[in-house]
């Protein structure tokens, strides 16, 4: 099924474990609590097609073209979307632990709720995006753009954001403990009652930042809210 032109198919409950659909077109397709395990989607075309409640575990989506797809409570743990466009793609409720999301661009998606342990996203881009309460513990977000991102009460444990771009990001009440922000840009962030116990701050911008005792940091402040 490779090139395939399955463009708005209605593909819902299908069962197609290990299916190779690499470079297919289905842009506004259905595919709704479908089973595509280990499916080879890479450089598919993907534009606003509906994957919600469907297994897509270890599936590969490299490199693919899914602006505004659908993932809502989709489980995607162990999959490969490393350099996909998912531009204003929907998460929510999705599980992606463990997944491999490196110089992945999911820019103003809608991840609320969603589990992202352990992910490896170096690189990745989420800026704008809604990300309350998600769970990314354990995390590999270095170098991450995450400009002006929602992460209210979201779970960041453990997480490495070294080099992160976070300035204006959302961290009210989120679970820092253990994450490391080493040289992470901190600029104009709100950490009002997150929890940093045991997070690293060194060398991080944190000028006009909101500190979790609703403090404002000086604008040179680095490493140390002053």
């Amino acid at each position: 099924m490779q090139d395939s032109d399955l463009e708005r198919a209605l593909m819902s409950r299908i069962q197609a474990a290990g299916v190779i659909l690499r470079q297919a077109n289905l842009e506004g397709a259905v595919v709704t609590e479908a089973m595509l395990d280990g499916a080879d989607l890479r450089q598919a075309r993907l534009r606003r097609t509906d994957f919600g409640s469907s297994s897509l575990q270890e599936a590969n989506l490299g490199e693919a073209l899914a602006q505004g797809v659908r993932f809502t409570s989709a489980d995607l743990s162990g999959a490969n979307l490393e350099g996909a466009d998912l531009r204003g793609g929907r998460f929510d409720g999705a599980r992606l632990n463990g997944a491999s999301m490196e110089r992945a661009d999911i820019s103003d998606g809608r991840l609320y709720n969603t589990q992202l342990r352990e992910i490896r996203g170096r690189g990745l881009a989420l800026a704008g995006a809604s990300m309350g309460n998600a769970d990314l513990s354990r995390a590999d977000l270095r170098e991450a753009d995450l400009r002006g991102v929602d992460l209210a009460r979201a779970r960041l444990e453990d997480a490495d954001l070294r080099g992160a771009n976070l300035e204006g990001a959302n961290l009210d009440g989120a679970r820092l403990a253990g994450a490391d922000f080493s040289g992470a840009n901190l600029q104009r962030a709100d950490l009002r009652n997150a929890d940093i116990t045991a997070t690293l701050f060194d060398d991080a911008e944190l000028g006009n930042a909101t500190w979790i005792d609703r403090r404002h940091c000086r604008p040179r402040s680095v490493g140390n809210c002053d």
